[in-house]
């Protein structure tokens, strides 16, 4: 196995600015930036479906096929605009940035040294990339979206907000580990707590707040909180509308607002 990079035992450390740190802690476990034969995700076969756990990903998500995972050699190009992209965030003044932003992009270069974005040729899906739990570590996949028949595949379109909104995912899904059960739950099938459907709205709905703050970080003057219209227009995308109708198709909560529930309970304890 070449480049093999272990995870740390001591826990990830993430600087706040008002001067805080937050641990985040990574399995020992061994990742490779080069995919092995026998991975589980590198598939050369025609077909891999995304499967059911996961879960992070709304319901149009789960209709992505994916047909062939990028070597090594074919994801280099592409790991360099993941780094070019990572280093535009950082560049970003933090004083323009939410806390959850400055701790996710100091995330997403924990992601990057590590090896844990994957390039994948898919079809059909207009996602251009996806956090995914179903490993451990989690990863980020980019996507190369093609025809139907996996012909005509187009290069990786993502950029710094992209690679943000993947990166709020992956904050949440290590800040809340005891979303974990909920996760598990799900895939069993029978009962499932209605928190499990609440989250999948309340972090979507939040990675979209978030990269509509970084889009204005230009304005130094601009507020760290969203708009009433913003809130309304992210209501309104097809991502949370689906994700809104999971919710009350599986529960009986008819008036659920992201921006009041608070996960708080599912933290990680320190």
């Amino acid at each position: 196995m070449k480049d093999a990079r272990p995870f740390p035992t001591s826990p990830i450390q993430v600087q706040r600015s008002n001067g805080t740190t937050e641990s985040f802690f990574s399995p020992t476990h061994q990742v490779t930036v080069q995919a092995k034969e026998n991975d589980m995700f590198f598939t050369p076969s025609v077909k891999n479906t995304i499967q059911k756990q996961d879960a992070d990903q709304s319901p149009s998500h789960l209709h992505t096929r994916r047909l062939r995972q990028l070597t090594p050699e074919e994801s280099a190009t592409h790991l360099e605009r993941v780094d070019a992209e990572i280093a535009v965030l950082e560049d970003v003044d933090e004083t323009t940035l939410t806390e959850d932003a400055q701790a996710a992009i100091q995330l997403l270069r924990v992601f990057y040294t590590q090896g844990r974005f994957q390039f994948w040729e898919v079809a059909p899906t207009l996602t251009l990339a996806a956090f995914s739990r179903e490993t451990q570590p989690s990863i980020i996949l980019i996507y190369l979206r093609c025809n139907e028949d996996g012909t005509a595949c187009q290069p990786p379109s993502f950029n710094s907000g992209t690679l943000l909104h993947e990166g709020i995912h992956a904050l949440h899904q290590e800040r809340y580990r005891g979303i974990d059960s909920l996760y598990r739950q799900y895939q069993r099938g029978g009962h499932v707590n209605p928190d499990y459907y609440r989250w999948r709205v309340w972090t979507e709905y939040n990675t979209r707040s978030e990269v509509i703050l970084y889009g204005r970080r230009d304005d130094l003057r601009a507020p760290l909180t969203i708009t009433d219209e913003e809130h309304y227009n992210i209501m309104r995308h097809p991502e949370i509308r689906e994700l809104i109708a999971e919710l009350r198709a599986n529960t009986s909560d008819t008036t659920f607002d992201p921006r009041s529930w608070n996960p708080r309970h599912y933290r990680r304890r320190r």
